[in-house]
């Protein structure tokens, strides 16, 4: 594992967004196919396999998609947050 993702998931008015569907769209690197739900927080931490700027897609039910690009240093978690609106 090279790097970890904390993914923070709001709404239009800041609000954190539970159970979204994150995931990484692309990145340097291939990534396993899957999306994570955020907490009640709105958060999650993906693992991503190498160094590199990726893409991180974010839905949930009745909001639009929203999308967010990190860069992850290697050994590092990245922070990113990804609003979606309504």
């Amino acid at each position: 594992m090279s790097g970890l993702v904390r993914v923070a998931v709001r709404d239009a008015d800041g609000r954190p967004v539970a159970r979204a569907r994150v995931f990484i769209e692309s990145g340097p690197a291939p990534t396993a196919d899957v999306a994570a739900l955020s907490d009640a927080r709105g958060e999650v931490v993906l693992a991503v396999p190498a160094p590199g700027r990726y893409a991180v897609g974010c839905a949930a039910e009745g909001l639009a998609a929203g999308r967010a690009v990190v860069e992850v240093i290697e050994g590092a978690e990245a922070r990113v947050t990804v609003t979606l609106r309504g």
